[in-house]
């Protein structure tokens, strides 16, 4: 068995290819933007990664710079009230991502994330997503451009709930 490698709170798993990256990734709702040459050029900057329930994966105000797409399990979101008191504000499961916020804007992260199971996952670092718009800029921006679609629907949702609120 490999080595395991910490990343942020996740632990990669190197022994998984390129090919099988590609082919987990072809599962999700992400292959659907993508054709089969561009699923398995993102799989080599994407590194599967594990974490187990009830790990904190990101911490609202911390400076991780990676994004994931959910494989397998969910993840709770939390915000911290006045109080400092976590808030439970959303849940995503497979085929979701978390991260993208940081990864776009490059600030710290809005939110905490924990792992509501075991999670599998597909990441990528600030720095690989850097290597993939200088080595392979067109797919970089089709990336870019499925992580904005992904960010104005949940800001299309925050607002209708927002309203509900208000």
């Amino acid at each position: 068995m490999s080595k395991n490698v910490k990343v942020g709170s996740l632990v990669e798993d190197p022994g998984v290819s390129a090919r099988r990256r590609a082919e987990i990734l072809d599962q999700t709702r992400w292959a659907s933007d993508f054709s089969w040459m561009e699923i398995e050029t993102l799989a080599s900057y994407l590194r599967l990664t594990h974490a187990i329930k009830d790990s904190i994966l990101m911490k609202e105000g911390s400076g991780e710079r990676f994004l994931s797409i959910i494989i397998r399990g969910a993840v709770d979101i939390y915000k911290e009230d006045p109080d400092k008191q976590l808030k439970k504000i959303a849940s995503l499961g497979p085929g979701q991502t978390i991260g993208e916020m940081s990864m776009i804007d490059g600030d710290h992260c809005s939110a905490t994330v924990i792992a509501a199971d075991d999670l599998t996952l597909l990441t990528m670092s600030k720095f690989t997503l850097n290597a993939l718009i200088n080595e392979k800029p067109t797919l970089a921006v089709k990336f870019i451009l499925k992580l904005s679609r992904i960010l104005s629907h949940r800001l299309r949702v925050t607002s209708s709930n927002l309203v509900d609120l208000v």
